[in-house]
């Protein structure tokens, strides 16, 4: 087994005072890693599928993943995705314009639609699928990492 080590760095300085701080973060027990570049149009699509006891490809056996990033790559246009669990009907959005990312060091969710269910125990819920979709037809480039074990 492998560790990945992340860094992030923000280097920001603002009225004269460094805000900016480095973070070193390591996953450890990672056994594969699942590096892909999607062309993504107005039609959603699957980018990452969660199955309970196999995977493969684009899939990843249930409770396994360990990191996953979603970049961004292209100029211009919004990359919507959708981290779904369909068995307890849970879902959210996250919306990357150009050069934006997304990182996730799970696969579960708990999503609430209502106020008075939100600030709860978390409820994790297991990830079903995580499908893209793009705001214009011609499209925009999706980068997907996904470290599992």
């Amino acid at each position: 087994m492998a560790t990945l080590t992340l860094t992030i760095k923000e280097d920001l300085v603002l009225n004269g005072t460094q805000k900016g701080t480095t973070t070193v973060k390591e996953v450890t027990g990672v056994e594969y890693c699942f590096s892909r570049y999607y062309v993504i149009d107005s039609t959603e699509d699957t980018v990452l599928d969660f199955q309970a006891d196999r995977s493969s490809g684009s899939s990843i056996e249930d409770t396994n993943l360990k990191y996953a990033r979603f970049t961004h790559k292209g100029t211009s246009n919004t990359i919507s995705l959708r981290i779904q669990s369909t068995d307890d009907s849970k879902e959210f959005i996250i919306k990357l314009s150009a050069g934006e990312s997304y990182m996730m060091f799970f696969d579960s969710i708990d999503a609430e639609s209502v106020a008075a269910s939100i600030g709860g125990a978390f409820a994790a819920s297991q990830i079903d699928v995580i499908k893209a979709v793009c705001s214009a037809a011609d499209g925009a480039t999706l980068e997907v990492i996904a470290a599992h074990s």
